[in-house]
């Protein structure tokens, strides 16, 4: 799953630092993320260019519960997501936390990318600006840490994804673990 997760604006985004500034999207969480706050991501603009926004992390769901994560598996059956996956975003994140069960106490686990300073998390988001993270099986280490984990994708399979030309894949290679 993905409960939180930390940004922070610095060098590692230099190449959207441009447009944040023009288009004035400065209201968004940095540094430890919870469910409800605004964020910066990216989703596709005029002319298919890929292009920052600010989206509130979570939908409304059954009986008004915050819904901040969707199964990639059924996405396309789920009558709550079913209208947005035409409407897809990459979260930016350093790492994310995931809590593991060490005999009966649960240890924050910060997850983070061994190759790059930055993750893209794969999402969808709706007309209101509001937007869920898609989630898949965990797969090879993660899996040790938790059963799910979000949709990271790499830098290179981003523009496929926002386009609707690549599927949910989960990029789960060198990531780093670290007890917080």
């Amino acid at each position: 799953m993905c409960g939180r997760y930390f940004f922070q604006l610095d060098e590692s985004v230099s190449q959207w630092r441009e447009q944040i500034a023009q288009l004035d999207l400065f209201d968004f969480r940095q540094g430890e993320v919870f469910p409800g706050q605004k964020i910066l991501a990216l989703s596709l603009g005029e002319k298919e260019q890929i292009q920052p926004h600010v989206f509130q992390w979570g939908m409304p769901g059954y009986q008004g519960r915050l819904l901040i994560n969707a199964r990639s598996e059924g996405i396309e059956q789920k009558v709550t997501f079913r209208p947005w996956l035409h409407q897809r975003c990459v979260v930016l994140a350093n790492g994310f936390y995931e809590w593991a069960k060490q005999g009966s106490e649960k240890k924050k686990i910060y997850i983070r990318k061994a190759d790059s300073k930055l993750i893209y998390l794969a999402g969808i988001y709706n007309d209101k600006g509001e937007c869920v993270i898609v989630t898949g099986a965990a797969e090879q280490e993660m899996v040790k840490i938790h059963h799910r984990t979000p949709i990271i994708l790499k830098e290179s399979a981003m523009h496929s994804y926002l386009s609707l030309r690549t599927d949910f894949i989960i990029d789960n290679e060198h990531l780093l673990f670290e007890a917080v």
